[in-house]
């Protein structure tokens, strides 16, 4: 498409644009237009000295860090995962699958068990238990 005709037809004016994406709340832009009115010569705004100007509509500071710091462990959490399965299948044998079979359970439980019971006679044998 051409940019030119597409400038021509869309509206990009500052009013449009405040129209559509000014996300704030109706008491913020009230404060903001009164701000404004004020700085004009004729004009004396007084504002409401108990309300405080810079009230924040969204997510408090406290939580951005708690947030912050769980999207994070998610991600980080998702990234080992796909590194691990990778690893895993390149160290595979190409003829195996990685499907665990009834065989393999049994195997890696006994192995297991064996590796535990040889573990606990090393520690009698060195007198920690």
């Amino acid at each position: 498409m051409d940019m030119a005709k597409l400038s021509d037809r869309v509206d990009v004016s500052v009013p449009t644009l405040k129209k559509h994406y000014d996300d704030r709340k109706e008491e913020r832009k009230r404060k903001q237009r009164l701000k404004e009115v004020g700085k004009l010569p004729r004009y004396s705004v007084e504002e409401d000295p108990a309300k405080d100007d810079d009230e924040f509509d969204g997510t408090p500071i406290a939580v951005n860090p708690l947030l912050t710091c769980l999207f994070a462990l998610v991600g980080l959490t998702r990234w080992a995962q796909r590194r691990l399965r990778r690893e895993l299948r390149s160290m595979a044998p190409a003829n195996e699958s990685l499907q665990i079979t009834p065989q393999k359970a049994a195997k890696s439980i006994g192995s297991y068990t064996l590796m535990v019971m040889l573990l606990s006679a090393d520690l009698v044998l060195l007198g920690m238990f």
